[in-house]
């Protein structure tokens, strides 16, 4: 059963972030793809390593510089873990609405297409 409240978006290519769970050591992977009120990130190194609860506050830092800063400060809350992936809900939307986050990432060259 679908959980999701919001339409998520591939983007292009995935961007470059460290995100820190809870006090852990920060953690390197790539945004894949973004909604409203979240991101999926996939954690390569991690594969099949992640043991991780869920709830605990996650912050986000892009180290890629070429799309802008687009995710980096955003803090939320660890909402999945799947394999070398995880899902992170955002305290507060990234735009107000599913066609203005659309219209951000396209300004920002990064967007692909909605996935489900």
């Amino acid at each position: 059963m679908e959980r999701r409240l919001h339409i998520r978006m591939d983007l292009r290519e995935p961007i470059a972030c460290t995100c820190r769970i809870g006090d852990d050591k920060p953690l390197h992977g790539f945004i894949k793809n973004v909604g409203v009120m979240g991101v999926l990130i996939e954690l390569p190194d991690l594969t099949g390593k992640l043991t991780m609860e869920c709830c605990q506050r996650v912050s986000l830092e892009q180290n890629s510089k070429e799309n802008g800063n687009l995710f980096s400060g955003m803090v939320g809350t660890l909402n999945w873990v799947y394999k070398d992936c995880i899902g992170v809900g955002f305290d507060s939307p990234i735009r107000a609405t599913h066609g203005e986050l659309m219209e951000w990432l396209e300004e920002q060259a990064v967007l692909c297409e909605e996935t489900t």
